[in-house]
């Protein structure tokens, strides 16, 4: 224990939001309503990093000397993962330079260049979406339609700092551990030279989402389904801040992408649902999902004219976001819920219900060729569950299984390996008892098996990571006035 990171961090985010409806009802033979109106909302995010580090260097003021044993402090011990490992000292005292005697802890010319670097690299986000649509519900004997089209405008602008660390521009960091005042604050100057260029990017895209539901009711109970919709899905903001980050060592940048635009996907579904009394519902549905647009990190070389047209960053390895491909997903859906109120006594109060659903994807996703692999996609997905009922008493007993399901390609020299998420299944139990009909006492359990929420491996079964999160248990009493 030789040294101390102070962070604080803090990302406030602005949302304001402005929506209007109005829905007009008809009494003719076909045209039922027909609803329109209109949104408005603005995001604003300003992340702000308070970062510090330090060197313990103890009562001489010389880093890794015989003075330095931090052993007076660690007045805790403890042992970790079931106590397989440790004892391990932890400190309660010491953990700032406040509480430290003056001089025991200070900063050295890299401290002093990494603190500086953390705390003072701030981006902006701002996002406006502005929407208007118009849907009508129209009845043609039993067959019902649903259709509409909304419009969606959007707004982005960012701001981020492009850094410069390299030599030629002495931003880089020199001075390694030393404790001398003029070189530490020299450090601190390489690190503020090394903020080059603060980027302001905007961008703008419209888009238009029609959609059209039928839904026929042919005999009683039975009802036949079909639609298409279109729907968005916008890239996460730290993809699109202008922020440029370059490493000397490696002759690499990772660069924003402010005109990075949402994929677009058009979906295609189809179902037959068959209901029974007195509560129970049986359904199976195929869908097909179409993507454009579809979005993933590349790594190109830059040219003789850099990233910005002057030779910036002239030959090295630029990596960023960028619209490119496209996919497609295809899948069926089987779903079944039923409460067994036709059974006798208490028995009235049982209910159960499954839903299963297999997915196959197909398309370039980004690549030069076509693959099944999308990450984080699950082939086949189940969650089942029964429930009781009887008087003020409740139970729920749930489950979900993940089949194994595609993450990553790991990539080491002329080595690529694919790895995998393992299949899971997780139980969860919940128990509630209401009296008074204003109280309840509840008992939630989470993962009541204990089963690892993540466990990566490859194809041959190696495992390369794992989580164990344990046995959750959440109790309490409500109440209602």
């Amino acid at each position: 224990m030789a040294t101390l990171q102070k962070q604080s961090y803090k990302a406030p985010n602005d949302v304001y939001t402005f929506r209007a409806d109005a829905t007009k009802r008809f009494d003719t033979a076909f045209l039922k309503s027909i609803k329109f109106g209109g949104k408005y909302v603005s995001d604003e995010r300003k992340p702000i990093t308070d970062f510090a580090s330090y060197t313990w260097v103890g009562a001489d003021g010389v880093p890794n000397s015989a003075d330095d044993s931090m052993a007076p402090y660690a007045d805790l011990s403890y042992r970790q993962s079931e106590d397989r490992y440790g004892p391990f000292p932890f400190m309660t005292k010491m953990r700032s330079p406040d509480d430290a005697p003056a001089g025991y802890w200070r900063q050295t010319a890299d401290n002093a260049y990494t603190s500086y670097v953390t705390a003072n690299n701030p981006t902006t986000f701002k996002e406006e979406i502005t929407a208007g649509y118009i849907q009508g519900l129209f009845r043609f004997g039993k067959l019902r339609v649903l259709t509409g089209v909304r419009m969606e405008d959007t707004k982005t602008s960012g701001t981020g700092w492009a850094r410069n660390t390299t030599v030629g521009r002495g931003g880089n960091s020199v001075g390694g551990t030393s404790l001398v005042p003029e070189v530490v604050e020299a450090n601190r100057q390489r690190a503020a030279r090394s903020f080059v260029q603060r980027n302001k990017i905007d961008g703008q895209y419209q888009k238009f989402f029609p959609g059209i539901h039928f839904t026929y009711e042919p005999i009683e109970s039975y009802l036949f389904r079909a639609s298409y919709n279109r729907s968005i899905s916008r890239p996460p903001v730290a993809n699109i801040l202008p922020t440029v980050t370059e490493n000397p060592d490696t002759l690499t940048v990772t660069a924003g992408n402010p005109g990075l635009r949402p994929y677009i996907s058009d979906n295609f579904e189809v179902s037959v649902e068959k209901y029974f009394e007195p509560v129970g519902l049986v359904s199976a549905g195929v869908f097909m999902k179409k993507i454009d647009d579809y979005f993933r990190t590349f790594t190109s070389l830059a040219g003789p004219e850099g990233i910005d047209g002057n030779g910036l960053y002239a030959g090295y390895n630029v990596a960023t976001s960028r619209n490119i491909g496209s996919a497609e997903i295809r899948g069926v859906e089987l779903s079944y819920r039923q409460q067994f109120s036709f059974l006798p006594g208490p028995f009235r109060g049982l209910g159960a219900y499954a839903n299963f659903t297999y997915l196959q994807a197909e398309g370039d996703f980004g690549t030069t060729v076509t693959t099944s692999k999308l990450a984080t996609l699950s082939p086949r997905q189940l969650n089942a569950g029964i429930n009781f009922r009887y008087r003020g008493f409740d139970a729920n007993l749930q489950c979900n299984y993940t089949a194994e399901r595609y993450k990553s390609t790991f990539v080491a020299g002329p080595v690529s390996v694919d790895v995998y998420n393992e299949s899971r299944l997780k139980f969860d139990l919940k128990l509630q008892y209401s009296f008074k009909r204003r109280y309840d006492i509840f008992l939630d359990i989470d993962n009541l098996t204990d089963e690892s929420p993540r466990t990566d491996v490859t194809l041959n079964g190696l495992k390369w990571f794992a989580t164990n999160q344990g046995v959750g248990f959440t109790s309490g009493v409500r109440a209602r006035f």
